[in-house]
């Protein structure tokens, strides 16, 4: 694995660490009408050739169901 998304608890430790197949994860959302799946979407525009050729899914999108929920979002009215 290259890369990881961590959860810290309210008193900011560690709870949980789930790694990734991509060294450059550049955000994650809550998805799925239960905001119970996580997507974290990857990139790939600086690494090098050889970079790409052993991680050869960076730049994908990446779906954990991590245990734990998103909080929907408040619609934009304007």
């Amino acid at each position: 694995m290259f890369g990881r998304i961590t959860r810290y608890d309210p008193n900011g430790r560690i709870e949980r660490i789930v790694e990734t197949p991509a060294s450059w994860c550049t955000s994650c959302i809550f998805g799925d009408a239960d905001l119970g799946t996580m997507y974290v979407t990857s990139a790939r525009e600086s690494l090098s050739p050889e970079e790409i050729a052993g991680e050869p899914l960076s730049g994908a999108i990446f779906a954990f169901r991590p245990g734990a929920t998103g909080i929907a979002g408040v619609p934009f009215d304007g």
